[in-house]
Parts: structure tokens; sequence; C-alpha cells
């Protein structure tokens, strides 16, 4: 496929100057406006973008001098496979630990608004108790997760991100 035949027809006739267009061939979308406006092809179920998909088409069709085709990028190595894999299990651990740092006691603390006021006196001994609870499950997560190689079992595809993430300790408000 030459850079300006697209797999949808185009019953418009461009009107628009656009100057220097790209073409995506990895999802037959078009970058325009110097780079600064990405107009995704109408198979991405964007409705929005239809008619100015349609728009930009028909001009790239009419003027293919002013089209650039840039090529799909290369398939990631399987190092930056692996380091993807392991990134995402270290957000997913991270998200994980945060949801359980912000309740208190398993009461998350979006709850609160509607607390009373004896309660509040004590709220500063609380935080230093829940604080040091969160940072012992913090530390033992990750303490579980290097001797047991999961990060590297995750890089190494031998463990899928859910599989991880079940096997980690269950983390309680209850001190140990």
């Amino acid at each position: 496929m030459s850079p300006v035949e697209s797999p949808i027809e185009s019953p418009i006739e461009s009107t628009i100057d656009f100057g220097a267009i790209i073409y995506r061939s990895a999802d037959s979308s078009y970058v325009i406006n110097n780079g600064m406006f990405h107009v995704p092809n109408p198979s991405s179920n964007l409705p929005e973008f239809y008619d100015l998909w349609n728009e930009v088409d028909a001009y790239a069709k009419a003027n293919p001098q002013m089209v650039t085709v840039e090529n799909p990028p290369p398939e990631p190595t399987p190092e930056e496979i692996a380091e993807e894999l392991k990134a995402e299990f270290e957000f997913a651990v991270t998200a994980h630990l945060d949801d359980f740092a912000r309740q208190w006691h398993g009461s998350p603390l979006r709850q609160w608004d509607s607390m009373d006021r004896a309660r509040l006196a004590y709220l500063t001994e609380d935080f230093k108790e829940d604080g040091a609870i969160a940072n012992q499950a913090y530390n033992d997560t990750w303490a579980y997760i290097d001797n047991n190689g999961l990060m590297e079992k995750v890089g190494s595809g031998e463990l899928t991100l859910e599989q991880a993430m079940s096997m980690l300790p269950a983390l309680t408000w209850s001190e140990s």
C-alpha cells in the first residue's frame, strides 16, 4: 500500500491545506500541524475524528508529495519487554501498598468526613501507630518480592502480573 492509499474510502475532497503531514503506517493514522495533532484512523472507534481523518486522507491522496511515511517502531527486544513487565509489576505493587496505606484499620480515609470529634482527639497517636504498620507492610512486601525472585519471574514471563500479585502476602492492620 502506498503512503496515501487508505483501507477506508474517503468520500470527502480536501478543502484545507494541511501542509506537510505524517502517515503512520502502524495504525493508518495521520499527524498534522507540525506534529502537534494526532488524527486516529476511523477503525479506532473514535467517531469525533471520522470527518477530520477523511479530510486529511483526501488531502494526502491529492498531495502525496506532502506526506511522510512513519514506519512502525521496531519490535522491542526481550530485555525491553522484561523491563516493561517489571515496571508494570512494580507499579501494581506500589498501587496495592498505597491503597493499604490510605486506610485506617480497614476503613478508607475518604469515609472519615463523618468522624466524630472525640475520635479526632486521638488522631495523632493513631496515625503514628498506623504509619508504623503501613511502613512494615511496605517493607515486608518488597522483602517478599526480593526473597522469592518475583520481579525476575515477572520479567522473564515465568509469572504473569496477576499470578505474581496473587502471591503477595495479605496486608492487615493488626500488628504481628
